[in-house]
């Protein structure tokens, strides 16, 4: 399946923190293994934030400078 994802990235090392200009992504559940596992838009956006915020350590922010944190999530019809 494929989805429609939009973002923002999140700089938390500005005070007050900034948000970036949105930008979307499609990603594909089947090519993607992180996504794999994947049966809902709620799976899609766990799964994409956590991937790129805590890939080392669930206790810690990746890149503070850069939180990616996902607005929506659509799937794309015929996917």
């Amino acid at each position: 399946m494929k989805y429609k994802v939009v973002t923002v990235i999140v700089n938390l090392l500005e005070d007050p923190p900034t948000i970036s200009e949105a930008r979307a992504e499609v990603i594909d559940t089947k090519k993607i293994s992180t996504f794999d596992a994947c049966i809902s838009i709620q799976d899609v956006e766990v799964t994409y934030e956590g991937y790129w915020n805590y890939r080392n350590s669930p206790n810690r922010i990746e890149n503070p400078g850069a939180k990616v944190k996902v607005l929506s999530v659509e799937p794309i019809a015929g996917s």
